[in-house]
């Protein structure tokens, strides 16, 4: 195909983590790549099974089965023991930020601090983030050079977040991620990496230019299952993301025929309707 020294590398970095998906694609745009692939490959296995194609029967107990190549462990039978009863389709979280999952709880208190009275994004004088270890280790990341750099950047979905007072869709991408002021925010924060912080939660203290200090704590974040999003945030959520397709009432049309998926006849005219954007109020 003759391509060159950069497309190459590419290639090679997307045919590589469609051996099982790799941490190393999440700050480039190949992240999506992992997700979709997954995604398709569950389906077509389920096709491949219902038209009678064999297999390896017993793929989790074969001695190169699938826990003994990826996952070497001896008690694999314990996270088998729901199969068939629990989905993990009813445990999903709904995200409210465009962003690394990490990134949400942190995103959450530094709104919680801006709705505080008296607090002031412009006299802001430091700001200490507590995080999980691992959180750090998959986010820090002060100076992001891109757009999809920065979705993994916790500095700077913490400087949106208190700069705007929110960390939708439409503020990461309508955002210089070398903004002057979101540049000089972001150096004003310290990370530290807490053993007492879960992956769910996050603590954000803000001191000001007066002295004043604004402390929050996240224990759940937004969009979990434990602190699941309301339908009008969902609703705000969807609609700005049809925003590139369709207009706002037929995204809303569309949001409400979704809600009632269980009345829906014919899914094939559904989802002909969804892709032409023709829903109208």
């Amino acid at each position: 195909m003759r391509l060159n020294r950069r497309q190459t590398a590419r290639a090679l970095a997307m045919a590589a983590t469609q051996a099982g998906g790799l941490r190393a694609m999440l700050p480039n745009e190949g992240k999506n790549l992992n997700v979709g692939k997954a995604a398709q490959g569950g389906v077509l296995a389920a096709l491949l099974a219902k038209q009678g194609l064999g297999s390896a029967p017993a793929i989790f107990d074969e001695p190169f089965g699938y826990f003994s190549v990826f996952e070497p462990r001896g008690d694999f039978r314990e996270s088998l023991r729901d199969l068939g009863r629990r989905f993990l389709v009813s445990e999903i979280s709904l995200k409210p930020y465009p962003c690394g999952v990490v990134i949400h709880p942190v995103i959450d208190a530094c709104i919680n601090v801006t709705r505080r009275s008296g607090f002031d994004c412009g006299a802001v004088r430091s700001v200490d983030i507590f995080v999980h270890p691992r959180t750090a280790v998959l986010a820090e990341k002060p100076d992001p050079g891109s757009l999809i750099t920065s979705r993994f950047s916790l500095h700077h979905a913490a400087a949106l977040a208190l700069t705007f007072g929110a960390a939708d869709f439409d503020i990461f991408e309508g955002t210089d991620v070398a903004d002057p002021g979101l540049t000089a925010l972001r150096k004003r924060f310290v990370i530290h990496r807490s053993d007492e912080m879960t992956a769910t939660q996050a603590k954000v203290v803000v001191e000001l230019a007066d002295g004043e200090r604004m402390a929050e704590h996240v224990t759940k974040a937004v969009g979990g299952p434990d602190n699941p999003l309301s339908d009008d945030q969902l609703k705000r959520k969807f609609i700005q993301l049809c925003g590139g397709v369709m207009d706002g009432s037929a995204a809303g049309s569309l949001f409400a025929q979704c809600l009632a998926l269980h009345d829906v006849h014919d899914v094939g005219d559904f989802v002909n309707k969804a892709v032409s954007g023709s829903y109208a109020p």
